[in-house]
């Protein structure tokens, strides 16, 4: 209310200030210029009575004019100029030429400021919604004094002038190169070789596809490397990224994203709706086979996709009962005729190898969701990428289930996008402690959160990555070994196997929690450390390291019983597992006796160790390296892990 008042009493003077400053009109070359104006007309009207000449103020006025065009002539030839005059004419000259380097500053102010800012700069091409949103939110970032990229500026590629986005984005201070982001001298003139951060954010992923392979021809004048992020929306084209001209690029650190997937890593990240969260009440539904987690998608396009895909890499549980999945979408729609054939061409999810295995995934018709007992779902996620058919859906399974849904405290998530006051509503609603229509619904996949700065650069989850990355280089002494790599050097492959350990960290630990609450110890740190050592590290030279994870008085090591820790470990090499399935790799089979060291093959997708828990010791001998003992430390080093993370 006192800012209010403020504004509402604000003084003449500061109100012409901001009029000014809103129009961007400078407010001195119009107070000089009413200062020339006045001392010509006066000086006019006394050089017309110094020489008894007949005039009035509209000839004086239109005299005074003239002299701003360098229009020097007076009505009396050869005779003395008024001194009022004399300094008049000077400030008209003056005005002129200021008004003439402002027009030119205003012409090239783009040019200019590219020149004098464009080194460490960011370069966003494509100003649809997504370039928008991003852009917006990465220029107020960088205002912020404190910002590790304060004042660096952001320069737009966008071929299409009439965009009415430019006018936004130009208000907010972001400068635009008009042109084909796919033309290399589009490219030179937005300066990429001096960026810091280039992003592609175009509406067709063959268009970033093509965009990012003309920046590698011009790898060899980039100063400096390039942190990439490029948007693709088919998770087909991942692999793309890793063929050999990227993956030896040492000028491009490329990330692949889609704010589908952000979306997804959105809506299982939030930490008071962990995956089977509202499953696990205690110990003993942790350890019981009876409890499953049953989550339902509705919708099936590229976004329920995405969230399936999350949803089977990090639905891996205690008791070891498989995540089921109902994907549930509209068979008659043209665009789903396909929907299965196009989606088994890329994943084996479907196959009997894996579903009962790792997880159950069916496909049912929308019209068939009737004969689900919807009691038995921990979770229903409204996914249709239409915010409208997402909300009617909504409405009609709230006004159908709802005792079931409060009953049985069943998570609902829906879809919101560019909904964002619709998702404020319905969170406002939630929060509301009498009655409430939205009382088990969540939104997520809001764009001002899916293409956020924080989301797409600056992501938590991959600085969480990073130091796992490097904490386990660390404890098995990677550098003084000789095959320590920086992250920038992983590829995109491993940098997101670290990814989805972190994430799969947070239910892990959840899972932990319920496990030791209330307990008291049931260890000595010694004997169960000897105990694990003596079982799962009795290979030459490997080395059980509690004590440099200072685990001698933590809980993991205290009130975990043996047991706990290597199911927790047969958790972990299940997700392991997965992980590499979902991205296309296959068991590597060992010949049964033979002496070689059988190893992965990466350009086939062949692994030896894509295969049982009790089967690892077949390639742990065949290795001579105990490879349960790497997930038992997995486990073991979350602790200190988390150590590091809040460093």
């Amino acid at each position: 209310m006192e800012k209010e008042h403020k504004k509402e009493n604000k003084s003449l003077i500061q109100k012409i200030k901001d009029f000014f400053k809103e129009n961007e009109w400078s407010l001195g070359l119009v107070i000089v210029t009413i200062v020339a104006l006045t001392l010509d007309t006066i000086g006019f009207k006394m050089m017309f009575e110094q020489n008894n000449l007949t005039g009035n103020w509209g000839d004086y006025i239109y005299y005074s004019i003239r002299v701003f065009g360098f229009d020097l002539q007076t009505p009396a030839i050869d005779t003395p100029i008024p001194w009022v005059l004399e300094i008049g004419r000077w400030l008209s000259g003056a005005v002129t030429v200021w008004a003439i380097m402002l027009a030119v500053q205003e012409i090239f102010k783009d040019k200019w400021r590219l020149l004098r800012k464009g080194k460490g700069h960011i370069v966003i091409v494509g100003a649809g919604s997504k370039g928008k949103t991003l852009g917006i939110d990465w220029i107020k970032n960088t205002k912020d004094l404190e910002h590790e990229d304060y004042g660096k500026l952001v320069v737009f590629i966008e071929k299409d002038k009439n965009n009415s986005n430019v006018d936004i984005l130009k208000d907010e201070g972001a400068i635009f190169v008009f042109g084909d982001g796919s033309d290399e001298q589009v490219l030179q003139k937005a300066k990429v070789d001096k960026a810091h951060y280039f992003v592609t954010v175009t509406s067709s992923d063959a268009t970033n596809m093509e965009i990012v392979s003309t920046l590698t021809k011009l790898s060899s004048s980039i100063e400096n490397k390039i942190k990439c992020y490029i948007h693709i929306l088919h998770n087909e084209f991942y692999d793309f990224f890793m063929a050999k001209g990227f993956a030896d690029n040492k000028k491009l650190d490329i990330k692949i994203f889609n704010i589908n997937s952000n979306a997804a890593r959105m809506l299982f990240s939030d930490e008071n709706h962990l995956l089977g969260s509202n499953v696990f009440d205690s110990s003993e539904d942790i350890k019981d086979s009876n409890k499953k987690v049953k989550i339902a998608i509705f919708g099936f396009g590229k976004l329920g996709e995405s969230i399936l895909v999350h949803a089977l890499h990090l639905g891996h549980f205690y008791n070891g009962v498989p995540l089921e999945v109902t994907v549930v979408y509209d068979n008659d729609k043209d665009e789903n005729k396909n929907l299965l054939d196009e989606f088994e061409k890329q994943y084996d999810i479907l196959k009997p190898q894996h579903n009962g295995k790792y997880w159950n995934v069916k496909f049912i018709d929308d019209g068939k969701f009737k004969d689900e007992n919807i009691c038995d779902y921990s979770q229903i996620i409204i996914a249709y990428e239409d915010e409208f058919e997402s909300l009617s859906n909504l409405m009609k399974l709230l006004k159908k289930y709802n005792d079931e849904i409060l009953s049985k405290n069943i998570d609902i998530s829906i879809y919101s996008n560019s909904f964002a006051s619709t998702a404020n509503i319905i969170q406002t609603d939630k929060d509301n402690k009498n009655h409430t229509v939205f009382k088990q619904v969540r939104t997520f996949g809001e764009i001002n959160k899916t293409c956020s700065y924080n989301m797409v650069v600056n992501q938590i989850l991959d600085k969480k990555a990073e130091k796992n990355h490097y904490q386990y280089e660390e404890l098995h002494n990677a550098v003084t070994e000789g095959w320590a790599k920086p992250w920038e050097q992983l590829d995109m492959f491993l940098k997101d196997s670290n990814r989805y350990l972190m994430e799969h960290n947070e239910i892990k630990k959840f899972l932990i929690s319920k496990l030791i609450d209330k307990r008291e110890n049931i260890n000595t740190f010694e004997d169960i450390q000897n105990s694990i050592e003596a079982k799962y590290f009795n290979y030459d030279g490997m080395k059980i390291n509690w004590k440099e994870m200072e685990l001698e008085n933590h809980d993991y090591a205290l009130k975990l019983s043996e047991e706990e820790i290597v199911q927790l470990a047969k958790v972990e090499h299940i997700r392991w597992n997965a992980f590499h399935i979902l991205n296309g790799w296959k068991k590597l089979d060992i010949p049964e006796g033979t002496k070689n060291k059988i190893k992965k093959d990466p350009v086939r997708k062949l692994h030896p160790c894509l295969v049982s828990w009790d089967e690892l010791d077949k390639v742990s001998k065949n290795h001579d390296h105990d490879y349960k003992s790497d997930d038992i430390e997995t486990i073991m080093r979350i602790p200190s892990l988390e150590k590091i993370l809040k460093k």
